[in-house]
């Protein structure tokens, strides 16, 4: 399921639309629906984070949702310039769609600089991160 796909609560904030794929945030959270095929290396993890310090600057926390409806690569030893420069690491939830990404998602999960949990469908995700970036900022 695509974010635009969903009906919720808030109104999407801001989109990009990069050439790695697409970026929709929203006040707390943010949910990435990368391309298929792409290659998410050091390069386009710092251009993702540049664009999450801009939109969150002033937040204290705030959710990362990672939209796997497309097959992608990442360069897990990477991972780590995801929290650069951040108050408090993100709440970080992956949505997989086959047995086949949740392994993968299992193997990347011992590279991300915060801990990650795993959904098999979209609205539980961002259920999920935007009652956990509630309870940290209560």
């Amino acid at each position: 399921m695509r974010i635009n796909e969903l009906l919720l609560d808030q109104e999407v904030e801001k989109v990009y639309h990069l050439d790695i794929g697409t970026l929709n945030f929203f006040s707390n959270y943010l949910v990435s629906e990368i391309n298929e095929g792409v290659t998410l290396g050091a390069k386009n993890i710092v251009k993702i984070t540049d664009l999450v310090k801009n939109h969150f600057d002033e937040s204290d926390i705030f959710g990362y949702i990672s939209n796997r409806i497309n097959p992608y690569a990442i360069i897990p030893t990477d991972l780590h310039l995801m929290s650069n420069g951040f108050k408090s690491p993100p709440k970080i939830a992956i949505v997989n769609y086959s047995q086949r990404a949740l392994q993968v998602a299992g193997y990347e999960r011992k590279f991300w600089p915060t801990g990650v949990s795993f959904f098999r469908n979209l609205p539980l995700a961002v259920s999920w991160v935007s009652n956990e970036v509630s309870l940290v900022k209560s």
